[in-house]
């Protein structure tokens, strides 16, 4: 089994030559397309995040391995209050809203979590002690726990790595974001989520 390590943090924002298949996302999560316009319209920054674009990138890379988008995340730089101005047409609830979290019903009822960007600290072992609200990804991308998981992704589909995730899914590699020790013990459910990615490391 591999081992987990710490990841280089570039701050500068690293677009590249690889675009996700986001017909299949939004074919399937139409009104994903719809929050992502509408908070872009807005002038407000709006990303596909976490597995939804892991696993898009790693089809791209191995087309034997199929796509398919059974969740999609959110994340922006339009706070909570923000959002729920723009979508005063749709049901809205604040799962985790001092998170910057908020839950948006869709007309075809999926659900959809709308994150905004946010940085982390003063764990206690599973919760964070402080939450900071910001306006770049950039910091958002920074608190989450392995390279891969950071991957975002534009509405066109545009990929954004600012962590080396993309190299890391080309060597198989599961890579932390920062330091793994400090990252793992902030949350201890960590290891258990990414042990099934541990696995799919193996050669």
């Amino acid at each position: 089994m591999r081992s987990i390590v710490a990841a280089r943090y570039s701050p500068l924002t690293m677009r590249n030559d690889y675009r996700i298949d986001t017909d299949t996302i939004f074919e399937r999560h139409p009104f994903a397309r719809e929050i992502l316009e509408r908070l872009a319209a807005a002038g407000y920054e709006a990303v596909l995040i976490g597995g939804v674009v892991r696993d898009a990138v790693r089809s791209i890379l191995d087309p034997s391995i199929p796509f398919s988008p059974h969740e999609v995340d959110i994340a922006t730089s339009a706070l909570p209050q923000e959002v729920r101005r723009l979508f005063r047409d749709r049901p809205i609830v604040g799962v985790g809203e001092e998170f910057g979290v908020l839950v948006i019903a869709a007309p075809d009822s999926q659900q959809y979590e709308i994150a905004t960007f946010r940085t982390e600290g003063d764990y206690d072992g599973r919760w964070p002690g402080k939450v900071e609200l910001v306006r770049d990804l950039a910091g958002d991308v920074k608190r989450r726990d392995l390279t891969i998981n950071g991957l975002a992704a534009t509405r066109d589909g545009t990929v954004i790595d600012l962590v080396g995730g993309i190299e890391d899914l080309k060597a198989g590699r599961i890579r932390a974001i920062g330091d793994p020790r400090v990252r793992f013990a902030e949350d201890y459910l960590r290891s258990y989520g990414q042990s099934g990615l541990l696995a799919e490391s193996v050669e």
